[in-house]
């Protein structure tokens, strides 16, 4: 997790990439991303919101936004995208620099990772792009407001479209499996 604001910094400028599109190891992608790199054509940095809807449950509000956002971070650091550009370059040395001294897990102190920094880019940076497409970083923090279901073709969507990226996180832990059985009516999908 430490090495992600290193690793952008050093495929930019060395002119590896004019754009890098991030996803952790945990994630699938289902269906056609390619729109991310025409969002990089006009933006400098993509985030994925943990969840993009007000919750409507004592339990989903505790679950989801004060666990999952509030504890963790408002964004998933599971999808990250930056153009090579002098913005993208600034931020990746932003982020670098505090991930090297303060990428840790101490959540009482405020910082969970490299999530919490990603609080501030759209504050600190230009040209920051809020994905909100529900089927992006589809996840069971956000199973609440993403009724999963199945397509005609067979393949899993949301509100009738294919669902382009999933996030497996917490099969380690157990925690996907508890977020399933809690908020998943769809259980049988997964």
């Amino acid at each position: 997790t430490a090495v992600k604001g290193q690793a952008f910094l050093k495929l930019f400028t060395e002119k590896y990439d004019d754009k890098i599109i991030y996803l952790d190891p945990d994630m699938v992608v289902l269906s056609d991303i390619g729109e991310l790199s025409q969002l990089l054509d006009t933006h400098n940095i993509i985030l994925t919101p943990h969840i993009t809807e007000p919750e409507e449950t004592k339990d989903a509000i505790l679950n989801n936004e004060i666990f999952a956002s509030l504890q963790h971070g408002i964004y998933n650091l599971g999808f990250l995208a930056v153009k090579n550009c002098n913005e993208g370059i600034r931020f990746a040395k932003w982020w670098r620099d505090r991930l090297m001294e303060y990428c840790y897990d101490d959540v009482e102190f405020g910082l969970f990772t490299d999530q919490r920094w990603i609080d501030f880019v759209p504050a600190f940076f230009s040209g920051v792009y809020i994905l909100k497409d529900k089927t992006y970083n589809v996840a069971t923090w956000n199973l609440t407001q993403r009724k999963v279901n199945k397509l005609q073709d067979g393949s899993l969507g949301i509100e009738g479209k294919p669902i382009k990226i999933y996030h497996f996180s917490g099969f380690d832990s157990g925690a996907q499996e508890i977020m399933l059985n809690k908020f998943c009516k769809e259980k049988a999908l997964f």
